[in-house]
Order: C-alpha cells, then sequence, then structure tokens
C-alpha cells in the first residue's frame, strides 16, 4: 500500500475532509489549507491515535499499534516507525467498514457505510 492509500483510508478513518496531493508538501490538504500527514508528524499521528482509541505498545525490536506490529530496525527512527504503525492500523480500520475510493469519499458518493443518507434510503 503506497503512503498516498495509507493517508487517504486513515483520513476517511478519522473523518478528515481534504484532498491528497504531492505539490509541495505530501498530504491531505484540507479545505482551510493546512496539511494533515500523520505520517510525517507526530502531533497529527498523536491526534489521529487518540480519536480513534489505537493502543500503542513499544518492545525492544517492533512497536504495536491496534493490531499492527512493526519492525524498528537499528537503523529506523523509532517514532517514524510508531507513526506509521498508527497509520496502518487507523487505514486497516477504514478498509475494514468501508470500500469506497477517497474521492467517492470525499464527494458523499460513497456506500451506506460512509453516507449515512444512502442507508437511509437504502433501509426504507
Amino acid at each position: 500500500m503506497t503512503n498516498r492509500e495509507l493517508l487517504e483510508r486513515a483520513a476517511r478513518a478519522a473523518g478528515v475532509l481534504g484532498e491528497y496531493r504531492t505539490a509541495d508538501r505530501r498530504g491531505i490538504v484540507r479545505p482551510d489549507g493546512s496539511v494533515w500527514n500523520p505520517l510525517r508528524g507526530n502531533d497529527d499521528a498523536e491526534r489521529l491515535r487518540r480519536q480513534l482509541g489505537i493502543e500503542i505498545t513499544h518492545y525492544d525490536a517492533s512497536v504495536q499499534a491496534g493490531g499492527v506490529i512493526l519492525p524498528i530496525l537499528p537503523t529506523d527512527n523509532r517514532r517514524s516507525v510508531t507513526r506509521r504503525a498508527i497509520v496502518r492500523a487507523a487505514a486497516a480500520s477504514s478498509a475494514s467498514a468501508c470500500k469506497c475510493t477517497f474521492h467517492q469519499y470525499m464527494v458523499g458518493d460513497g456506500c451506506d457505510v460512509c453516507n449515512p443518507e444512502l442507508a437511509r434510503e437504502l433501509s426504507e
């Protein structure tokens, strides 16, 4: 899974609105112009972790975020691996709930899981 796919799925899980852009800074650009990227920012990753209730456990050579366990090699930055584990756990929670593309989700043309209006219509 690419970083873009991880970020889009994590954004969906967290309810972050915006558009993925690669022009100047990689990440989800919100309507206010700010960039959301928990793969690069500790603050974004920590807010994502708290919002989704993802628990973190550090071991000597790995980190666990929810059901995701990633190895930490001697050359790795521990915080970077922790952020990636958080984003992967968030992306996994989104993927299990909804199969729409990020674009479908953003324009409100998604499935009954991510589009409450469609869910109401289907239940009537």
